[in-house]
């Protein structure tokens, strides 16, 4: 008789790998795509954020900051936005100040890689509605001239 010897043998580690491997199948989609429902919610709160701290300068300047940096640097008031946020970057999205003037104002959250760390653009304006934008994929057309129809 044989003495057998301790260890695994190449069935039992090719079955536990095959193991592991579905199960990190189908547990890595669904974790990215929790990461990116918390990155988007998160970007919606900043948003919500961003609108108070907008609101608040405007009331103490009687118009909208020019640059998101603006409400983290005033030197004549309080400031209105943490730092790291008037940066332009927080949880994968990347902020920034459209458009201001007296009277109206457009922040957007742009995924700092779309499909990534989020799907969704996020906009808020003066009125303090955050709407998503989705944009679809370009549509690439072949070139007239690579398809052969003009050739003579």
């Amino acid at each position: 008789m044989r003495k057998r010897e301790k260890g695994f043998t190449l069935i039992e580690i090719l079955t536990a790998s095959c193991i592991a491997s579905l199960i990190a199948l189908l547990a890595i989609p669904n974790f990215l795509r929790v990461w990116q429902d918390v990155n988007e919610r998160t970007a919606q709160e900043t948003l919500r954020t961003i609108h108070q701290a907008m609101i608040s300068y405007r009331g103490f300047n009687l118009s909208y900051p020019s640059t998101l940096s603006e409400l983290a640097d005033s030197e004549s008031g309080p400031h209105y936005l943490n730092q790291s946020v008037a940066g332009g970057k927080k949880s994968g999205y990347l902020y920034r100040l459209d458009s201001s003037d007296r009277y109206t104002f457009r922040v957007s959250a742009i995924p700092e890689n779309p499909g990534v760390s989020g799907n969704g653009t996020f906009v808020v304006t003066e009125a303090g509605v955050i709407q998503k934008i989705t944009i679809a994929a370009p549509t690439v057309f072949p070139n007239v001239s690579t398809i052969g129809f003009l050739e003579k």
